[in-house]
């Protein structure tokens, strides 16, 4: 639908245009701009500042984080290792490990599979 010269003027090359792409669609967050991707790597590593500094992250898990998650927890609850393909009608809920409310953050490292039983008996009880 577009000429090479649109993706030359607006990101340099044809193959830039195709290293952006690919990083848009590896980020986390599907309305992010495919500049930013990169920017957001990048930040990924820096450490938040609580009090009056802004969240890195949303509070809301991408459909395409939660499925990642689910994926590297094995479809299994991290609590009490219940299985939909074990047992059926348990439902998985990806949960953060230190709850948003008390200033987790919407990442990889602090996200995991918990059960429906598992996630909701826990709601925020968690001392930091």
């Amino acid at each position: 639908q577009f000429s090479a010269t649109t993706y030359g003027k607006r990101f340099g090359s044809w193959s830039k245009a195709l290293h952006e792409f690919v990083a848009w669609v590896n980020s986390d967050s599907p309305d992010q701009a495919p500049q930013d991707a990169e920017a957001a790597r990048g930040a990924a590593g820096s450490t938040v500042q609580m009090g009056s500094a802004t969240r890195r992250t949303r509070r809301e898990i991408s459909e395409r984080q939660r499925f990642r998650i689910l994926v590297r927890d094995g479809f299994r609850c991290k609590a009490c290792g219940a299985s939909p393909l074990t047992q059926p009608g348990i439902e998985l809920h990806v949960d953060h490990v230190l709850p948003w409310s008390k200033g987790g953050e919407t990442t990889n490292e602090n996200l995991e599979t918990k059960c429906k039983q598992c996630n909701l008996g826990k709601g925020n009880a968690f001392n930091v």
